[in-house]
């Protein structure tokens, strides 16, 4: 008697907590809408006569959203074939490195010669909140399923330069490493979400499922601030003015509005791909 009255007390307790599940998951994405970077470098040094400058030209295509993820969510069932989730990660972006150089040659002393070398990585690191809607198609133990919602992140969105001069000038150091490395604002950016993937063993207690996502962000900064400059592994940052330390985006703007060394200089603003399409999958448990 005791039992059954157990039960009949805490039965609505057990039907209530089995609308809800917890879901570990990891996912790997490529990157999607990705931003094209073209960068050139023409530098001309003439210290003896007369110089021949050879430069190189490159295009590469950079999104922040191609990385790996790993996070946990938890889905409320709403009705019988939708469920609310809402999800907690941390996403790393993949670095592709973007390089140019250029070089010159001094005629008629070809012997002499200079070759800089450039590096630069963008990085992505963030903790994404994402609010979604899991919809399956039908009530079944293997069944397909669709999410779509909206992704708020919070990122550590960064630039590393590196600058690596060749030299056999006269009077000149025979190389030369520049490392700079920036922090680039805003940190707050939203995005939207979309799934399609199937569950597996979806009236047991742990679900198995792997879906194909895509995330949809670009990200448009303001503001870029130096961070660290070292030369030759000596730290120099201290030897750096506003102008150098500090840069806005601006929608347009003149070389005038730049050359003041104690004001932050300008470029152009620009949008940054952080959007992928990749694959997910995770273990859900039904409580």
């Amino acid at each position: 008697m005791k039992k059954i009255l157990f039960l009949i007390a805490f039965l609505p307790l057990f039907v209530y907590a089995q609308k809800f599940s917890i879901c570990p998951f990891y996912s790997s994405a490529g990157g999607l809408q990705p931003t094209t970077w073209s960068r050139s470098s023409d530098h001309t040094t003439v210290t003896i006569d007369t110089s021949i400058t050879t430069f190189s030209y490159e295009s590469f295509q950079v999104s922040l959203g191609k990385g790996t993820r790993f996070g946990i969510s938890s889905e409320y069932k709403w009705k019988d074939l939708i469920s609310i989730g809402a999800s907690v990660s941390y996403f790393k972006s993949k670095d592709t490195p973007i390089k140019y150089s250029s070089s010159a040659e001094y005629d008629p002393y070809t012997i002499y010669n200079i070759k800089y070398s450039y590096t630069e990585i963008y990085r992505n690191k963030s903790i994404d909140l994402g609010l979604y809607c899991h919809v399956i198609f039908k009530d079944k133990n293997v069944t397909p399923y669709t999410n779509a919602g909206l992704i708020l992140s919070y990122s550590k969105f960064t630039l590393n330069r590196e600058i690596y001069i060749q030299n056999n000038l006269p009077g000149y150091y025979p190389t030369e490493r520049y490392i700079y490395d920036y922090n680039i604002s805003p940190s707050f950016h939203y995005g939207m979400s979309g799934s399609l993937g199937i569950e597996f063993n979806r009236n047991g207690i742990f679900t198995f499922f792997i879906e194909a996502n895509s995330l949809i962000m670009n990200v448009s900064p303001r503001t870029r601030t130096c961070t660290g400059k070292t030369w030759n592994s000596e730290d120099q940052f201290s030897t750096m003015t506003t102008s150098e330390i500090e840069l806005e985006y601006v929608d347009s703007y003149s070389d005038e509005n730049s050359q003041n060394p104690n004001e932050p200089s300008q470029a152009l603003k620009f949008n940054q791909s952080f959007s992928s399409a990749g694959i997910l999958g995770g273990i859900k448990y039904n409580f």
